[in-house]
């Protein structure tokens, strides 16, 4: 089972990985009182429990934190901001790129602004003398006119005076191009002050988090561009993105990708104009669901001429599911007591299989529940849903546990009912499984069935034909959650033997060498009973092993070598004696020995 997520992916900032950092704080040991010290307002900002340095005001007001470094000719502001509203006039931040003093009424430097009102809010930038400010360029209108406003921001001056302003309004590390511009009015060297000014109504005195400063000597880019997502957007359209942005004559390469299985290179490239780091891929030949593909890219070129090393990943296409591609597999609706039903459901198809508009109804009572959004099933992939999966998993032992996912599901009586599988994207309603149940469907010699799931014998059978379900295995719990059914029949190998010892000496005395004896079971049907006792070679019964035991179609019961009075059995021979019954009152009696040893060295 896959889950895809959607959003915006966080990755790490661009910085040059050669400059000399002047001030940096990521706030990652939780302390903005040291390593660096900031000064100012401390009393109204914290770092919070996700490492953000975040505003905490009391009540309504003005606070205003800074730091201290020492500024070059050329120099770099790197950061992260996020305001938890849509800014104002009265609710915004500036933020003081260079302060030659602390006293705002008569400071001269440069800093950003967001906030104002109405809904063209954009990053502005600005310029401050002798206190009085001047706005000199803005960046995208509206930018910032969002809920959340946030930007990570990257700010670069040359020693000639050239202006560039790169930012990434998700936060993300692909900045792009806001403003350039050139301004020199005002000399940036020596000791200079970097800061933060809020200001807030009492509703906004937590909702300011920054985060990633770093302010640095700008150097030159030495590093590749890196694939950092590979997003399938058609079976014939791809999207790469790189952590920088790219050379437009990308688009020319087309040998600098393939994908294998007969896929190829692609028969264009397009470098996206709105987001420069992103490659469009555009293939001749359409992905099939069901296959995985391996994507990979080289030799891409970042703006400074970088070329990028050999990089893959898989994708494969997800295809929505039709009528027997899907089927319920297992049903509990009758749980223990504290426990929690569950519905198990197979991909018997060779795609890959998007459950995004699947729901789980009970037709009878018009309760349903839609799946939870980014599940792709794979070809044979079983998953269980239930409400309570840590109970599911604690009880019934899953194999996988991971393939036991939490969901709501609609109520199933504990006597009979039904249980669907709808699709439904708004245009079309499409029937994938409906299965009427019925407690009476359950193996008749379980004297209570509270627990016990039914089990689908073969998951591509008629699902309401009362032949297709069994109770599960005793030997399995009672119930199989998220894996193979205890008497599933596809693929059921026939035997000469109904029972077999595949180990004949087995030695229980603690050294982890053949410390059980085996019992396997290779039964044709469902409905077997077993009893099972262990019996001296002279005829003395010392162990019984079971008493009327519900079996699967495979099954291994292992003896431990332990009598019934709770003592290690004797060396020597044993018989094992087994009495088999069906469900059509048919009696089979097999016996078989194996020898208890004690080896040693």
């Amino acid at each position: 089972m896959i889950i895809i997520r959607s959003g915006t992916t966080l990755l790490f900032i661009l910085i040059s990985l050669f400059g000399w950092s002047q001030l940096t704080d990521d706030f990652s040991d939780g302390d903005f009182t040291q390593n660096p010290s900031w000064s100012g307002d401390i009393q109204d900002f914290i770092v919070n429990d996700n490492l953000l340095l975040q505003l905490n005001a009391d009540e309504a007001g003005e606070s205003f934190l800074y730091n201290t470094y020492t500024a070059e000719d050329s120099i770099e502001w790197n950061g992260y901001f996020r305001l938890d509203f849509n800014p104002s006039n009265g609710n915004n931040l500036k933020i003081y790129l260079a302060l030659d003093n602390i006293d705002l009424a008569t400071a001269n430097g440069y800093f950003l602004e967001i906030g104002e009102d109405g809904s063209s809010d954009a990053i502005s930038f600005n310029k401050l003398e002798n206190g009085i400010a001047t706005a000199l360029a803005s960046a995208s209108m509206g930018a910032v006119a969002t809920d959340p406003a946030q930007a990570r921001f990257q700010i670069k001056k040359s020693d000639l005076g050239q202006w560039l302003i790169n930012v990434d309004y998700d936060g993300g590390i692909v900045l792009s191009e806001e403003l350039s511009f050139s301004e020199s009015s005002i000399a940036l060297d020596g000791n200079l002050f970097f800061g933060f000014y809020c200001t807030y109504t009492s509703t906004r005195s937590d909702k300011f988090f920054f985060d990633d400063i770093d302010i640095r000597t700008p150097e030159e880019d030495l590093a590749p561009p890196t694939l950092v997502a590979v997003d399938l957007i058609t079976p014939d359209s791809i999207v790469l993105t790189y952590n920088e942005l790219l050379a437009s004559a990308n688009a020319m390469a087309l040998s600098n990708v393939g994908i294998d299985n007969g896929i190829g290179s692609p028969e264009a490239i397009i470098v996206n104009d709105l987001s420069p780091n992103v490659l469009e891929i555009k293939l001749a030949n359409p992905l099939t669901s069901g296959i995985l593909y391996t994507i990979c890219s080289m030799g891409i070129t970042d703006l400074a001429g970088n070329v990028s090393i050999s990089e893959c990943q898989e994708i494969f296409t997800v295809v929505a599911p039709q009528a027997g591609d899907i089927y319920i597999n297992e049903i509990l609706f009758n749980p223990v007591s504290g426990g929690s039903d569950f519905l198990e459901i197979i991909n018997t198809s060779d795609k890959f299989l998007s459950l995004n508009n699947v729901i789980i109804a009970n037709t009878q009572n018009q309760q349903s529940d839609p799946i939870q959004s980014g599940l792709v099933l794979l070809p044979g992939e079983i998953i269980a849903f239930t409400k309570d999966p840590e109970f599911t998993i604690l009880h019934y032992q899953p194999t996988d546990p991971d393939q036991i996912l939490d969901q709501e599901l609609p109520s199933f009586n504990a006597d009979a009912g039904n249980a669907s599988l709808l699709y439904d994207d708004g245009a079309i309603t499409i029937t994938l499984d409906s299965f009427d149940y019925t407690d009476e469907l359950h193996f008749v010699l379980i004297d209570d069935v509270k627990g016990v799931s039914l089990e689908k014998l073969v998951s591509t059978s008629l699902t309401n034909a009362d032949n297709s379900w069994y109770s599960a295995a005793e030997t399995a719990l009672f119930a199989t959650p998220g894996y193979k059914n205890s008497n599933n029949q596809s693929g059921n190998t026939s035997s000469d033997e109904l029972v077999s010892i595949p180990l004949k000496v087995f030695s229980p005395n603690g050294d982890g060498d053949n410390e059980l004896l085996p019992i396997q079971f290779n039964l044709p049907n469902p409905g077997y009973i077993s009893n099972i006792k262990i019996f001296t070679d002279r005829g003395f019964l010392i162990r019984n092993l079971s008493n009327n035991m519900l079996l699967g179609l495979e099954n291994t019961v292992y003896w431990d070598g332990i009598t019934d009075e709770g003592t290690i059995g004797d060396i020597g021979i044993y018989v094992i004696l087994i009495e088999l019954f069906d469900d059509q009152g048919n009696k089979s009696i097999v016996k078989k020995t194996a020898v208890l040893a004690d080896f040693i060295d």
